[in-house]
């Protein structure tokens, strides 16, 4: 990365230059009275300073490389604990700062901030940075308004920072880097700005177009993509390996967010979260014969302990590390689609297969069907159309218009299907026993009119069905 990478364009010359020098090298000199670069002035502890920071992070980076800095800096004996987040703004905040308390012992508010992206791994110090920062405006001659030259005033033609990184592991040093920007101002000439650049390389320094992130500082395992990447573009996920890795990292990155919009508080409630994994649960079920069993297997039942019954916040977190561990096995099956030996295979064509096989077995359910059958065999129909509707909106995605059409078709059955499998129960003996005379009567009626309007349904349905039957796109040999 030596020497200059290209011819400076219109307005190079206030942009700022960029440059490694090896770590021990000597300070270059840079001042030139003939150019009319007259001394360089050293900034106060608010520019030039050392800090060190501690980087906590999971045993694999997980927050790092999610694009996430989670800190404990100290500085001139100070010290706080930071967060840089700006990857994910909003909902995070870009930066948060919390003095350090007596107990020295990192915030709950941070800690929750990061939960989404560490998961169920435990959180402890990774890395340690240092950085030794000493900063200097560069002086021409003086101006008019300047009271001399005794006063080390003169008009500032930019300035110079040179920072000292050092960055360890486990207290032993993995890299050191001395890194120089030039911060011109408009006032320094090309004359002056060439004479910085020729300077500064001939004391061994390289002109670089920016410096190493953090990520790329620590190294192997935080140099690896992260978790929670976005889903790749449509026309990409060819094969059934891509299609099922787009459509779970797009579940994951919507569940992040509305996890993040929950715990910064843009949110009151969990129903946005409780809508994502429950649109989750719909797809798993959808494309569940495409999937690993134990996989599958193992995420719905983390899912089923979430989704249980009526849900408020804070429900929803008593029930974390379900919710934690099915996020877990998202991010495993982003990167490894859990889809055996047909991984590489076409998406369409697999999708397709899945779309017939269960449009065969609600055919089958449903023509067997009568208005005197039991209510058992009603709703073993109405679960088989629910999962063919779900694996018919999954394959819609990659599908033409036939496969769209066939996807409403199996919505609109599924709402048919669902007033028609309705189960009457009736009253207990002892709460019937408790009634009035005239509550019994009303009760009575009640049940009289639930029992006439699903056999009406019924016999709605067994009538239509063999219209249906033949737009399902499976038993009959279409779509």
């Amino acid at each position: 990365m030596g020497g200059r990478r290209h011819a400076d364009g219109e307005g190079d010359h206030v942009r700022p230059l960029h440059f490694v020098l090896p770590f021990t090298a000597p300070d270059p000199q840079l001042v030139d009275p003939g150019l009319g670069i007259r001394r360089f002035t050293r900034m106060g502890h608010h520019h030039s300073y050392t800090i060190e920071v501690t980087i906590l992070d999971t045993p694999d980076h997980r927050l790092v490389r999610a694009g996430i800095m989670l800190a404990h800096r100290v500085s001139r004996g100070l010290g706080d604990w930071y967060l840089a987040a700006s990857a994910w703004t909003p909902p995070l905040p870009g930066e948060v700062t919390v003095p350090i308390d007596a107990g020295g012992d990192l915030p709950d508010e941070l800690a929750e901030l990061v939960r989404v992206f560490r998961r169920l791994a435990p959180l402890g110090p990774v890395a340690t940075l240092s950085r030794e920062r000493v900063v200097h405006l560069i002086r021409g001659d003086a101006t008019e308004s300047d009271a001399g030259e005794a006063s080390g005033a003169g008009a500032v033609l930019g300035s110079v920072r040179d920072d000292r990184v050092t960055v360890r592991r486990g207290g032993v040093v993995i890299s050191r880097s001395r890194e120089v920007t030039v911060e011109p101002e408009p006032a320094l000439t090309a004359v002056q700005r060439e004479h910085l650049v020729t300077v500064l390389q001939a004391t061994g320094a390289s002109r670089v177009t920016g410096f190493p992130a953090l990520a790329q500082r620590l190294g192997a395992p935080a140099t690896r993509p992260t978790d929670i990447p976005a889903p790749r573009p449509r026309r990409e996920a060819r094969t059934l390996g891509e299609f099922v890795s787009r459509l779970l990292a797009r579940h994951l990155r919507r569940i992040v967010d509305a996890d993040l919009r929950l715990r910064t508080g843009t949110v009151d409630t969990p129903r946005t979260l409780i809508k994502r994994l429950r649109l989750l649960d719909r797809d798993l079920t959808g494309i569940a014969r495409l999937l690993d069993p134990g996989w599958h297997d193992a995420v719905q039942a983390h899912l089923a302990v979430v989704l249980a019954g009526h849900l408020d916040a804070a429900t929803l977190w008593r029930h974390e590390d379900h919710y934690l561990a099915a996020l877990d096995a998202l991010v495993e099956a982003v990167q490894a689609p859990p889809v055996g030996e047909r991984v590489d295979e076409p998406a369409a064509r697999e999708l397709k297969r899945l779309r017939r096989l269960h449009a065969d077995e609600v055919a089958a359910r449903c023509d067997e069907l009568s208005v005197d059958i039991d209510d058992a065999a009603w709703q073993a129909a109405s679960r088989a159309v629910a999962t063919f509707a779900r694996a018919a909106a999954v394959a819609a995605v990659v599908g033409g218009g036939r496969a769209k059409d066939i996807s409403r078709r199996a919505r609109r059955l599924e709402s048919r299907l669902e007033r028609a499998a309705e189960a009457t129960e009736l009253p207990s003996p002892a709460a019937v026993g408790a009634m009035s005379p005239v509550e019994a009567f009303a009760a009575g009626r009640d049940v009289q009119r639930r029992v006439d309007e699903v056999g009406r349904n019924r016999a709605g349905f067994v009538a239509d069905w063999p219209a249906r039957r033949a737009g399902l796109g499976g038993a009959a040999g279409r779509g």
